[in-house]
């Protein structure tokens, strides 16, 4: 199967499925989140998805608030070798436990699962990942990613930090992790927002976002101190570059250009590399500053590529965030985070000036 392989023009879901090369059309895995803050209209668009011939009589996996296990039912619908779709339906959280369940998924000889392709059908807030796959679009039909996109492989992110019980806790991103400022405003829309008076109105959402969450992140946030220092990526890498210290109010690292709903790094889900940024300051006009090339792909940071290894460790205990799923981290804890030694195949739509960033960057 091509890894970039180009749409023909005229083709069916089935037909674009057939043209992969896989060992036949196995049944679709749909999974399902039913507590999304969108999940009526998304089980609409899930039934109205299944009248497509490649949707039809679908596995249906209905996530867990243990993620572990919506990843072991991902696991278990998989079969041995022909083509599946596997779509996200839901947020980004959602998305981010398919796509780590198909980043560990093997088959039968222990290798890594073959012919399984990703699609996401979002109708929520921002979609991170499906504005990625979709030329920034969150809310395209998947059907019509699959009939117009690209074939792409994509690399993610990942990063280990240690349980509060000493073990070692590895979660995927595809779009962006982080400590502080922006995983506080993460936590707030996963907790105490939700709960807002017509939250669940996309125009009162955005209300909200812009009234109550930007100064509530910057506000609730505090400076802290990260040593930050870069490895090889491999067991026991030497260290390459010297630690440094930072007081900062938010570190993050973005894997896609397509962050929130005005976010524009200059980083692509394409690209075999992780872009770092920072928030030093809580002074208005820095944050402004901040807000705006943040906006503009002007941001500064610095890129790893996939032989670095960036070792994190703040000096209090703190929140971080996966693709906007929020978690604590202790005092002193190291987060290791790096590329995934693992990849998803997934359709990918590209406004027409960057199609042809796919085959320059392979």
């Amino acid at each position: 199967m091509s890894a970039h392989q180009t749409p023909e023009a005229g083709l069916g879901t089935i037909e674009r499925l057939q043209a992969t090369g896989g060992n036949g059309i196995g049944r679709s895995v749909l999974v399902f989140n039913p507590y999304a803050s969108s999940a009526g209209r998304l089980a609409v668009e899930m039934n109205r998805l299944q009248s497509d011939p490649a949707f039809q009589k679908p596995t249906i996996v209905y996530t867990n608030v243990d993620p572990s296990l919506t990843i072991r039912q991902v696991h278990g619908a998989l079969d041995s070798d022909t083509t599946q779709m596997v779509v996200a339906i839901g947020g980004d959280e959602t998305a981010r436990q398919v796509v780590e369940a198909l980043c560990t998924a093997r088959d039968e000889h222990d290798k890594p699962a073959r012919n399984k392709i990703f699609s996401v059908l979002h109708r929520g807030n921002a979609g991170n990942l499906a504005a990625n796959l979709a030329g920034g679009n969150p809310h395209t039909n998947p059907l019509d990613v699959v009939q117009r996109g690209i074939l792409t492989e994509i690399q993610p992110g990942v990063v280990a930090y240690p349980s509060p019980q000493g073990e070692t806790i590895e979660k995927y991103f595809t779009t962006i992790m982080g400590l502080g400022a922006l995983s506080i405003g993460a936590k707030a829309l996963n907790t105490w927002m939700r709960r807002l008076p017509k939250f669940d109105n996309p125009r009162m959402r955005d209300i909200y976002e812009r009234t109550i969450l930007t100064p509530y992140t910057y506000l609730a946030g505090s400076k802290f101190s990260l040593v930050v220092a870069t490895s090889l990526a491999e067991p026991g890498g030497q260290t390459v570059a010297e630690a440094t210290s930072v007081e900062i109010c938010s570190y993050d690292i973005a894997r896609a250009r397509h962050i929130g709903k005005h976010g524009n790094l200059p980083v692509d889900i394409t690209d075999h590399q992780l872009f770092a940024f920072i928030m030093g300051s809580r002074k208005p006009r820095e944050v402004w500053e901040w807000s705006q090339r943040i906006q503009s792909r002007t941001l500064p940071g610095q890129f790893f590529d996939a032989n670095k290894v960036l070792r994190l460790i703040p000096d209090r205990p703190i929140w971080a965030n996966v693709d906007g799923t929020h978690f604590p981290v202790g005092a002193n804890s190291r987060l290791e985070a790096r590329l995934a030694e693992t990849s998803f195949l997934t359709f990918m739509v590209k406004p027409p000036e960057q199609v042809h960033d796919i085959y320059l960057a392979n």
